[in-house]
């Protein structure tokens, strides 16, 4: 298929050092299981998902696993509040629960399957000032955690701090490296993560362990305790997607204070501007941008779509008087892509 007009991503790498913002792209290309079209879908065709627990997905008019487990988490506290004797909110909310880890469980992959890819994916990394992951996956956690073991003059860091409670009022102090670590890379998400926990009354946590290959079975652990349900914002429409940002202290910072403050320079991999992310792109129009790099999956049926929907979302987005360079570069020129 014809690229012309497509940069290839060392020829314009060195003006984009600031910031890098990653979609399900960019999990895909690092494994093919992350190629489906939403957890809820994947749940119903493994028939996780069926009867009343279905309808309660349909009665939010959301396919957001968090938001439903937490109305029914709250109808199940309210009910011993007000001593109702009922088993089925405590039913559906389990079902919920364990069809959301089974999904899961079924799509990603472990640490072993993924350990390959990593060093190069990391190494792309470490050239930013900040990362943005739209994934709810443990890809870029396990890579930052492999950055960190492997080379110690650039330090990963996702501002969570001492007993692992996210540092809302000071994130830009952690931009300050931390001997021997000669720069800082601050990694966020958007979106939330799997690895980011909320009790019943919103007290949000991340789930860690010292080991990679531990870590999913220690999320499912924390998940089956019920002491904690996800935050991450698996799908929904724009609305959906504000109001579930606005749920968590995390997520609200990262949206009201991060993207609007993460440099000049945005490269963008494997995100393709849909319109139920118009939310980011607004986000982003907060800031300072001046260019705009983003990736172009050639082998992709819509991809001159893909640029189509860039450049109308930078026009209407951003003040023409401050409106960044837009260019695209071909997916497949990064380092960490399949056969670089």
């Amino acid at each position: 298929m014809p690229t012309t007009g497509l940069k290839h991503w060392s020829d314009i790498k060195a003006s984009f050092n600031h910031c890098l913002l990653l979609g399900n792209g960019a999990s895909i290309e690092m494994d093919g299981r992350f190629d489906y079209k939403n957890l809820l879908d994947k749940a119903k065709t493994e028939r996780l998902i069926t009867g009343r627990v279905k309808t309660a997905f349909d009665h939010f008019h959301t396919t957001d696993f968090e938001y439903v487990l937490k109305m029914l988490w709250h109808a199940e506290s309210l009910n011993k509040v007000l001593r109702v004797k009922e088993t089925k909110t405590r039913t559906a909310y389990r079902k919920v629960r364990d069809a959301l880890v089974e999904t899961i469980r079924l799509i990603h992959p472990e640490y072993c399957d993924i350990e390959p890819r990593l060093g190069p994916f990391s190494k792309f990394l470490k050239r930013f000032d900040t990362v943005l992951s739209l994934n709810y996956d443990l890809i870029l956690y396990w890579a930052r955690m492999l950055a960190n073991e492997q080379d110690t003059s650039v330090s990963f860091k996702d501002c969570f701090g001492s007993g692992g409670h996210f540092r809302s009022d000071d994130w830009r102090r952690a931009r300050k490296p931390i001997h021997p670590a000669k720069r800082s890379t601050l990694v966020f998400y958007p979106h939330g993560n799997i690895v980011i926990a909320s009790d019943i009354d919103g007290n949000e946590k991340k789930i860690a362990v010292n080991t990679s290959d531990n870590l999913l079975c220690q999320i499912q652990h924390e998940w089956e305790t019920e002491g904690y349900v996800p935050v991450f914002v698996s799908e929904g429409h724009i609305e959906q997607k504000r109001s579930a940002i606005y749920r968590s202290n995390y997520l609200a910072t990262v949206y009201d204070d991060v993207l609007a403050d993460v440099g000049v320079s945005l490269a963008v991999y494997g995100w393709s501007f849909r319109d139920e992310d118009d939310h980011i792109v607004e986000a982003l129009s907060r800031g300072r941008l001046k260019r705009i790099a983003v990736s172009i999956h050639t082998n992709s049926q819509d991809w001159r779509t893909t640029q189509k929907r860039a450049r109308a979302k930078v026009k209407e987005y951003f003040p023409a008087r401050r409106r960044p360079d837009l260019i695209f570069f071909d997916s497949a020129s990064v380092p960490f892509a399949e056969g670089q």
